[in-house]
């Protein structure tokens, strides 16, 4: 059986967010760019879509009403998919404290919205293998 690979610049990507108009939004822009997008608007219906799906990128919305967005990333990243998963906090709080916090939860990048598309656009793309 032949097995048949995007290009490696082509991500399978997560979006997160429980305002729905932001992450429509932000994975309509991602579909433009090429990529595969599945949105959800909980961190729950996120988490179980990835189970399966295995996404190479997480963008994660850190304030949703049923699991922040720091505990969300600590269950992605004890997940054998999520070990190596680019992990991005995409919040409105851009303060040093919330980076801190995003970090310290295991996040690779802390974005603050609006998301700059260009921005995402080098980090998805320096996210090779």
């Amino acid at each position: 059986m032949t097995t048949i690979s995007a290009p490696a610049h082509i991500k399978r990507i997560l979006v997160v967010d429980d305002d729905l108009e932001f992450a429509l939004m932000l994975s309509l822009t991602l579909r433009r760019m090429g990529h595969f997008v599945l949105t959800a608007n909980s961190a729950a219906d996120g988490l179980a879509w990835a189970e399966g799906g295995s996404p190479e990128v997480v963008l994660l919305d850190l304030e949703m009403a049923d699991l922040d967005g720091y505990q969300t990333c600590r269950m992605v990243r004890s997940t054998e998919w999520g070990e190596n998963a680019l992990i991005v906090a995409v919040s409105g709080h851009g303060e040093d404290e919330d980076r801190r916090r995003s970090r310290e939860a295991g996040f690779d990048h802390h974005l603050v919205k609006p998301v700059d598309r260009h921005l995402l656009d080098r980090l998805i793309r320096a996210k090779e293998g």
